[in-house]
């Protein structure tokens, strides 16, 4: 399930005809609710304003596949795992590439078991009546 996506780099005609604004980039968020279904929320932004709409998981599936390569030549989806990044060259070749996400979970774990070795350091030197 795509978490965010940001679509970037408008072919102009397209963008124009499609929305009747110059839209230059598009954000798309996932809002995450227990009590119903998933829903997203669009941030379309032009030179001096900014749009929003909020959409189903649905209607926004099909907004990113209706848009992405068309409407907007680059594309970064951010799921639970990966970045995906999705480019159309000026010659209209597509091409498109994911990154590997670092697990999150593990770092702050780390993070928290070097802060409780750092306590327990500091607590030491006090009871050998150093100080820092």
């Amino acid at each position: 399930m795509i978490k965010k996506a940001v679509l970037s780099k408008p072919d102009k005609n397209a963008v124009q005809t499609e929305f009747g604004k110059e839209i230059e980039k598009i954000k798309i968020s996932l809002i995450e609710d227990n009590n119903t279904e998933n829903k997203y929320f669009v941030e379309m932004f032009t030179k001096t304003q900014v749009f929003h709409k909020n959409l189903s998981q649905k209607e926004a599936e099909e907004f990113l596949s209706h848009h992405e390569s068309k409407t907007f030549k680059n594309c970064v989806k951010t799921t639970d795992e990966k970045e995906i990044t999705t480019m159309v060259s000026k010659k209209g070749k597509i091409s498109s590439c994911s990154k590997k996400l670092p697990n999150l979970t593990n770092f702050t774990s780390k993070a928290l078991s070097n802060q409780k070795m750092n306590l327990q350091k500091v607590n030491m030197c006090k009871n050998f009546g150093m100080e820092f």
